[in-house]
Parts: C-alpha cells; sequence; structure tokens
C-alpha cells in the first residue's frame, strides 16, 4: 500500500474502532455498531412515535412498539403472539394485552426467524409453546445473552399448516432471502399475512439491507404477493 493518506485513514480508524470498544465495551459497541447498519431515515421516524395497538379484524390485532410490530391473534381462551422482539418489547405488549384482551393466556409464540432482534423477550408472556424452524435453536446456542431467548418447543421444516384454537395458520418458509429460517405467517380466514423483515409499512428496506440475499428476498416477494 502506497499511498501514505489511505495508510493514516485507514490507522485512524483502527484506533477508533479500538478506542470505542474499550471505553463502551462489546456489550454497548454492538447497539452502536447495529445502529449504523440501519437505514435511519425509516427506523428513526418510528422509533419517536409512541406505543400503537390496534385491530386488524374482530380477532387479530398488531402492536408497534418503537420500529417492531408484533402480530396478535385472539383464538378465544388463548392469544397467539408472533415475534416479541426483546423485553422492553414483551414488556409493553404484555401491559397492552392486560388493558385491551384481558385475563387472556398466551398460548402460543411463534419466532419468524432465528435472527436475535425478533426472538427475545417470550419469556415475559409466559407461553405455552413456542413455535419456530427447526434450526432455530442451533443458531442461538452462538449467542450471548441467551437466557432472554425462550427456547423452542414446537420446531417445523418447510411449509407448514397449523391451527391454533380455531384458526389455521399458513406458515410459508422462505430460505435463501432474510435468513435461512425465515417464515411469512398467512392467515387465510381472515386474508392476515405478516411479513417480519420481508415488507415494510409505507417503505421497502433499501438494497443492501442486512442479511438480504437479493434474488432469494425478490422470490419470496413474488410468491407471498400471489
Amino acid at each position: 500500500m502506497n499511498n501514505p493518506s489511505k495508510v493514516i485513514l485507514i490507522a485512524i480508524v483502527t484506533v477508533f474502532v479500538i478506542i470505542s470498544f474499550v471505553l463502551l465495551g462489546g456489550k454497548h459497541l454492538r447497539p452502536y455498531v447495529f445502529q449504523l447498519a440501519m437505514p435511519t431515515d425509516y427506523f428513526e421516524s418510528q422509533i419517536e412515535k409512541g406505543d400503537e395497538f390496534s385491530e386488524i379484524t374482530s380477532s387479530v390485532y398488531s402492536f408497534r412498539h418503537k420500529f417492531n410490530r408484533s402480530l396478535i391473534v385472539d383464538t378465544g381462551a388463548k392469544l397467539a403472539i408472533f415475534d416479541t422482539y426483546n423485553v422492553e418489547h414483551a414488556k409493553a405488549l404484555k401491559l397492552v394485552l392486560a388493558s385491551n384482551l384481558p385475563g387472556k393466556s398466551i398460548g402460543w409464540v411463534f419466532y419468524s426467524h432465528h435472527h436475535l432482534d425478533h426472538i427475545g423477550g417470550a419469556s415475559e408472556l409466559a407461553p405455552e409453546s413456542v413455535i419456530a424452524h427447526k434450526d432455530v435453536m442451533s443458531y442461538v446456542k452462538d449467542f450471548p445473552h441467551k437466557e432472554d431467548i425462550s427456547p423452542v418447543t414446537l420446531t417445523t421444516d418447510g411449509d407448514t399448516n397449523m391451527n391454533i384454537g380455531m384458526t389455521k395458520v399458513e406458515m410459508l418458509y422462505l430460505p435463501r432471502s432474510h435468513s435461512e429460517t425465515l417464515y411469512a405467517f398467512y392467515l387465510p380466514s381472515t386474508k392476515v399475512l405478516y411479513l417480519p423483515d420481508l415488507m415494510f409499512k409505507d417503505a421497502l428496506p433499501p438494497f443492501g439491507f442486512p442479511d438480504w440475499y437479493y434474488p432469494g428476498y425478490i422470490r419470496a416477494l413474488d410468491r407471498l404477493l400471489k
């Protein structure tokens, strides 16, 4: 490398990273790096908004806390929750459910995929079952802070149809898109489709969105549109 300016720049960046790691520590540095990797013009506008609990149909609801959105299905005595994200999100969701759907236990939590920002906090809701792709827990073994993640109790592989109470859930397997464990969820009785990290409200994720394999992503969207 013969360019002195380039050498100096690399040295400065390296020193900055080392100092940041020492001062902030790995636990605090990770959220900072994550923030830099995300499309802030979309996500920061969502963070500024208050929590939102909304009715989609008479038995299907959504809950948004910052830029994370859970799907809630009321099956009668029990609720199903799709993606719990983190402890803060789950605690906020628990309060909202107690206020809007009181007296109902959590029968099922579904993890859409193994990414750490989607599968934390479920223990706050004390679900009877946690459902996800069969490989999710093998990824979880590599994650720090595993105590925040409730283990999967019922595994699936490929497209899977499941009944929660009287409600049918079609789990649509979408590998080689955003992850190798990714599911979208379709409720045929209400024509509700939940697309974690695949389609954003009033927006599309930018090209190169983290863990975005473009050909598979487009195949997944084409399938879901049908």
